[in-house]
C-alpha cells in the first residue's frame, strides 16, 4: 500500500471480550477489514464515523462524531455532530471508503510521547553504557525501526526524540525516513544530540582514551592519556556564552528541530568509579573503600552552568524558531533552567537537600518554589514517571506521584514523557494509567496532556485564548477553535497558527491523528493499550493492532 491511501474500507469489531484476549480476537472473529482493489480510485476525501470522541481541547467525551478527512493534506477538514450513532445521520454525503468505526466504543487523539530515546531499548536487558559501547551503530539503527513499529501499534503517532545516546545525528535520517514513507512511525521530532558543559555529558569509564581529545569529541580535554579504548560522545559539548550560541546553530544546522540541553548531570562519577561487575566479577578489588553511602554525595547531580550561559542558549534557540528541553534533577538546575525560558523541564526529582526527597519522614515533599516557578512560566514538566517506576522502590515512588500532584494543585502544566528506551517503546501508556491511578489527576486532564499537550510541548506552551470561553459542546458542527489571531506563543516559536503543523486534536484543520480503542477508558483505563486502529496523517497505519504495509 502506498503512502496517503485509505486501505480500509468497512471494520466491524466486536467489543464484548477483554483487553488480555486482543491477540486472539484480532485473529479471529473480531475485526473484519476490507481492501479496495488496487485499480479503485480514491476520493480526495472520506469520512470517519466514530460512536465517542475524546475532545482534547474541550476536555470531554463527545457521542456520535464523524470526521471528514483529507487524503491530499493529511488533515481534518470537517467535524460533524450527528444525531445518533447511525453513520447515515451524517451530513456529508456517504462513500464507500468511509470508515465506520461506530462499533468501537472511543476514538481518541493520536498520543504523543515526549520524552523518547529511540536507539535505546530497556535497560533491563543491556545498561546504557553497553549499548552505547558495545553495539553497533547498524544494530542500534535497525533497533531504532523496531522501536517507531511498537509506538505507532500503541497509539503514539508523535515523538519528541531527545538525544540519540552515541548515535550522533542518525535521528535525523531516521525522521526522514519516517516522513518519506520509507519507513513506518510515529511523526519525529529530533534533537540530533543533546548540549552539554564539558565533562558533563558522557560515557563513563576510567579507560576512555576519547578524554584526552577534548570536547568537540566528547572527551574532557585532559590531555594525553594512557587510556585505550575510544569510547565515542554522547553530546555536544560547548561552554561560554559564545560557545553555546555556536553549539545550538550547529545542532539546528544539521536539521535538528529542537534543542536539549544537560542543566546538570551526574559529572563526578568517576571521583568514585562504580565498581565493573561485569567485567570483573571475581576481583575482590573492584570496590573502592569507604565511599559515601549516600548516592547524591557519590554520584550528585551537578550543574556546571552560569546563568548567561543557559540564557544565551535559549535566546539563540529561540532565535532561530526552536523550543528547548531541559534535563535538570537538582532544584538549582531546573530553577536555572526556568529563568533561561525552557519550554520543558525533564525529570526534576532532587530537591535542594536531595537526600531528604526520598526520606518519608522528611516534610514538606520537594520545594514548592520550583513548582510556582513552573506554574508562572508556563513551563510544561516531565516527571517521566514510566521509567521511575521501575528505579525506586514503591514507597518512594508513591512520594514522587504526591509531588505530581502537588504540582498539579499549583497549576503546573504536566506534560507526558516518558523517557522511552530505558523503558519499552510501546509500552508507555503506562505514564497516563500512572498519572491518573496513582498521582489522582483527572483522566480529560491526563488525556489532554498525551494528545493537545504534546504539540504545546513540541512548539512551545500555546496559550489558548479562547480556553476562557470554552464553546458549546452540544454544538452540532465543532469548527476549529484556534485562529491565527487566537495563538500566541510563551517560551517558544514565535510562528503563527498557520505556519505550523498542529496535531493532538480532532478539529478542523488539525492532523488526522486517530487511534481507535477496543474499550472506553472510563470504564477501564487499561483500555488505552487496546489500540485497534491508527490513523496518522490521514493514513490507516495499523489495523487489527498490526502494522498496515
Amino acid at each position: 500500500m502506498t503512502k496517503k491511501t485509505i486501505p480500509v474500507q468497512s471494520v466491524n469489531v466486536s467489543t464484548t471480550a477483554s483487553t488480555s484476549a486482543l491477540t486472539d480476537l484480532a485473529q479471529t472473529q473480531r475485526t473484519v477489514i476490507e481492501f479496495p482493489k488496487k485499480d479503485s480510485p480514491l476520493s480526495e476525501t472520506y469520512t470517519v464515523h466514530t460512536s465517542c470522541i475524546f475532545d482534547s481541547l474541550l476536555k470531554k467525551f463527545l457521542p456520535n462524531v464523524s470526521l471528514t478527512i483529507s487524503r491530499k493534506t493529511g488533515l481534518i477538514t470537517k467535524v460533524h455532530h450527528r444525531p445518533s450513532l447511525d453513520p447515515s445521520s451524517c451530513p456529508h454525503p456517504a462513500a464507500s471508503e468511509d470508515l465506520d468505526l461506530t462499533s468501537l466504543p472511543l476514538v481518541i487523539p493520536g498520543l504523543v510521547d515526549l520524552h523518547t530515546h529511540i536507539f535505546l531499548h530497556p535497560y533491563a536487558s543491556a545498561a546504557s553504557q553497553v549499548q552505547e559501547t558495545q553495539e553497533s551503530p547498524v544494530e542500534r539503527i535497525l533497533r531504532a525501526t523496531v522501536n517507531l513499529r511498537a509506538a505507532l501499534k500503541a497509539g503514539f503517532t508523535t515523538y519528541r526524540e531527545l538525544g540519540t545516546e552515541g548515535c550522533f545525528t542518525a535521528d535525523i535520517d531516521v525522521r526522514n525516513a519516517v516522513n518519506r514513507g520509507i519507513i513506518p512511525g510515529p511523526r519525529l521530532f529530533v534533537v540530533g544530540e543533546a548540549i552539554a558543559a564539558s565533562g558533563e555529558y558522557a560515557v563513563r569509564s576510567e579507560n576512555d582514551a576519547s578524554a584526552s581529545l577534548g570536547a568537540p569529541y566528547g572527551g574532557l580535554g585532559a590531555g594525553f592519556s594512557l587510556a585505550t579504548t575510544n569510547l565515542g560522545r554522547l553530546s555536544d559539548q560547548a561552554d561560554g556564552v559564545d560557545g553555546v550560541r555556536t553549539a545550538v546553530r550547529r545542532r539546528l544546522g544539521t536539521g535538528a528541530d529542537l534543542v536539549k540541553v544537560y542543566a546538570d548531570y551526574r559529572s563526578r562519577a568517576l571521583r568514585w568509579p562504580a565498581s565493573n561487575v561485569v567485567s570483573r566479577p571475581n576481583d575482590p578489588q573492584r570496590e573502592i573503600q569507604f565511599p559515601p553511602t549516600n548516592q547524591f554525595v557519590r554520584n550528585p547531580s551537578i550543574s556546571p552552568w552560569t546563568q548567561e550561559e543557559l540564557s544565551a542558549l535559549v535566546s539563540q534557540a529561540r532565535a532561530m524558531g526552536s523550543t528547548v528541553a531541559a534535563h535538570a534533577v537538582s532544584a538549582r538546575a531546573a530553577s536555572m533552567a526556568i529563568t533561561a525560558g525552557v519550554t520543558t523541564i525533564e525529570h526534576a526529582w532532587e530537591e535542594e537537600d536531595a537526600e531528604s526527597v526520598w526520606n518519608p519522614f522528611s516534610t514538606p515533599l520537594p520545594t514548592d518554589h520550583v513548582l510556582k516557578q513552573m506554574a508562572h512560566r508556563h513551563t510544561i514538566w516531565h516527571p517521566t514517571l514510566y521509567i521511575l517506576e521501575g528505579d525506586l522502590p514503591p514507597a518512594l515512588f508513591d512520594i514522587a506521584c504526591s509531588r505530581v500532584r502537588r504540582a498539579y494543585n499549583l497549576g503546573v502544566h504536566i506534560g507526558v514523557g516518558s523517557d522511552t528506551g530505558g523503558v519499552r517503546h510501546g509500552g508507555q501508556a503506562r505514564e497516563i494509567e500512572l498519572l491518573v491511578t496513582k498521582c489522582h489527576l483527572p483522566l480529560e486532564y491526563a488525556l489532554r496532556a498525551a494528545t493537545l499537550g504534546g504539540w504545546e510541548g513540541i512548539w512551545g506552551r500555546e496559550v489558548l485564548l479562547s480556553n476562557d470561553k470554552e464553546p458549546d459542546s452540544s454544538v452540532t458542527v465543532l469548527g476549529p477553535i484556534i485562529g491565527q489571531a487566537d495563538l500566541h506563543t510563551e517560551g517558544g516559536n514565535h510562528w503563527s497558527g498557520e505556519e505550523i503543523l498542529r496535531f493532538g486534536a480532532l478539529r478542523e484543520g488539525w492532523a488526522a491523528d486517530l487511534v481507535a480503542l477496543g474499550g472506553d477508558v472510563r470504564e477501564d483505563l487499561a483500555a488505552i493499550g487496546d489500540v485497534v486502529i491508527v490513523i496518522k496523517d490521514g493514513t490507516v497505519v495499523v489495523a487489527n493492532g498490526g502494522i498496515v504495509e
